[in-house]
């Protein structure tokens, strides 16, 4: 890549693991293109991350940024696994007192490790639309999706969540956190693709006006294999635990780096496991941390009753490793996004068990998509019993009435588990931040309302570059504009782009803007090379083999030569 070319990008993400690992993973792929990133975070935070293959060291400084001191804050506090959730406040003050030295006035992108679908609940445009007010009030779909959607919390999680949706005097509301986030950012960037949430994508943004871009979900990879001489002794008692079992018979049991059920229902768990007669290795998390004074217990007597067909773990297990063995037919999980990419990689069915943040919003959208099914529980307090958990297991795993969630599984395996197609959605974030760079203007183009004429559709209003505008003869002219419509109109010809659902070319477009074209062209031939990708409408309002047209297409073939040494 050219020199002038490279970005100097500055990743700063929010202090736990589950943030820390996805931003670290897009870093990665982004200094794979040539870009330097400085990832800044605590020092205690950046000592825990994994350490970075030699040739990524020159391209990725990691900034150790201490946190300021807030009174009653333990000075070991660094990441959300170091102190106790009711004191997540304190944690999210001191992150807060952060703004100034990281004040640099420049483009700012905010990447999103949640999916889209909790980003459109949580907050409209405008504060002014936001009456939630009391606990039941988010227990439903806020009127601005204007999409079919269950997307809501239950009864349980939305008393447990209510403080930091409505803050207080020391803490800011959550919501009133994204609304400003989203507010201030020049480019949202979702850990997700188009095909799983192509409605909420584009509802994100119509709400919020400016590019969002689906970047995939940044799957991870096995490192090392069954036959490396230095794998852990660990992975081998695993291993020869999971090769005594059938093929699809193990329920893996993982919930993720920091959540934690308590003792009541630990008890429930794992006597729901018992019940169900399935084979399981469950990794068990007894505390959150060393500030987490309340340490859980297995039930008397458990791991006896259990032990012909049943693990139980509470060390680090490699999940990535478990998940792709074949004895494993699906995952108990808390619904974290990072670890359900990482089950369907490898087609297991989910059963989806929720305790805190956007868990509740992840499993009503999976249970919306039939991606997962959610544990039955009391709808005023999450209780739930040790034979729903039995019977929801048994149903998922083996019986004939789950089979629907164990096909949606091996369906998104095509999608989530192919790395490379997954890696050529990093394309769209890679030309987005050249555009954001080179068009500062764009950030402008979605602030404003469209506006209607007679001869210019509101979908292709932009502004500031009537040059580039469509007349409504020029667009019925395009013969497959219909096939690719999106179900609502998008804001502009940036949108349009983005989506890659029609190009417009009236006039020369700077470079940037041509990579991103193409970029998306590329993405959509690959995906389905026998549809019709675009159609051409130059200047003049013709499709014709002309001069104008026919340069286009060889600049195209220039940059698809280009973008494929990527």
């Amino acid at each position: 890549m050219a020199k002038n070319n490279t970005l100097h990008i500055a990743m700063f993400p929010w202090l736990a693991l589950g943030h820390l690992i996805p931003y670290l993973e897009l870093a990665k792929l982004i200094a794979k293109k040539g870009h330097t990133i400085s990832f800044i975070s605590t020092p205690r935070n950046i000592d825990r991350l994994q350490k970075l293959s030699p040739n990524l060291v020159p391209l990725i400084h990691f900034v150790k940024l201490p946190l300021p001191h807030v009174e009653n804050l333990s000075r070991d506090a660094e990441a959300t696994s170091d102190v106790p959730l009711k004191d997540i406040g304190l944690l999210e003050k001191a992150y807060d007192h952060l703004q100034e030295p990281l004040k640099l006035n420049i483009p700012t992108c905010f990447f999103s490790i949640f999916i889209a679908a909790p980003l459109c609940y949580m907050c409209p445009a405008s504060g002014d639309e936001d009456h939630r007010r009391v606990v039941e009030d988010y227990t439903v779909t806020p009127k601005w999706i204007t999409i079919p959607s269950s997307v809501s919390y239950r009864l349980f999680e939305s008393r447990k969540l209510f403080p930091s949706m409505t803050g207080n005097e020391e803490n800011v509301p959550l919501p009133f956190r994204f609304r400003e986030t989203l507010k201030g950012c020049d480019l949202i960037a979702v850990r997700t693709c188009i095909e799983v949430e192509h409605d909420y994508l584009n509802l994100l943004e119509q709400l919020h006006r400016k590019p969002v871009i689906p970047i995939g979900v940044l799957p991870n990879q096995i490192s090392g294999g069954d036959d490396d001489e230095t794998i852990d002794t660990h992975w081998r008692c695993i291993r020869e635990f999971l090769d005594s079992k059938e093929k699809g018979s193990v329920v893996y049991v993982a919930f993720g780096s920091e959540a934690k059920p308590n003792q009541e229902e630990l008890n429930e768990i794992a006597l729901g496991l018992e019940l169900s007669g399935l084979p399981f290795f469950w990794v068990l998390r007894k505390r959150r941390g060393a500030a987490d004074t309340e340490v859980v217990e297995l039930p008397d007597g458990f791991e006896e009753r259990v032990k012909s067909r049943g693990v139980v773990f509470t060390s680090w297990a490699p999940q990535m490793k478990i998940l792709a063995h074949d004895s494993v037919g699906g995952l108990l999980t808390h619904s974290g996004w990072s670890s359900v990419v990482e089950a369907l990689q490898f087609a297991r069915a989910l059963v989806l068990l929720t305790f805190y943040a956007d868990q509740g919003l992840n499993a009503k959208f999976f249970e919306e998509k039939k991606v997962g099914f959610l544990v039955p529980r009391q709808e005023h307090d999450g209780s739930f019993t040790r034979k729903s958990v039995a019977e929801s297991l048994r149903m998922v795993i083996v019986e004939e009435e789950g089979k629907v969630y164990r096909d949606k599984a091996k369906e998104l395996k095509g999608l989530l588990g192919d790395v490379h197609r997954q890696n050529l959605l990093i394309l769209k974030i890679h030309f987005s931040l050249h555009l954001l760079r080179s068009l500062p203007i764009l950030p402008t183009l979605f602030s404003k309302a469209p506006v209607s004429s007679s001869d210019t559709p509101p979908y292709l209003d932009l502004f500031e570059f009537p040059q580039l505008m469509a007349t409504p003869a020029q667009v019925e002219r395009s013969m497959s504009y219909d096939e690719h419509r999106p179900r609502t109109s998008p804001l502009d010809l940036p949108s349009l782009l983005l989506h890659g659902r029609i190009v417009y070319i009236g006039m020369t477009l700077v470079a940037v803007v041509m990579e991103l074209v193409v970029a998306e062209l590329m993405y959509l031939q690959w995906l389905d090379p026998k549809a019709p990708i675009y159609n051409y409408i130059n200047s003049t309002g013709t499709t014709h083999d002309d001069g104008e047209t026919l340069s286009f297409v060889s600049s195209c073939e220039t940059l698809y030569v280009e973008i494929e040494r990527y």
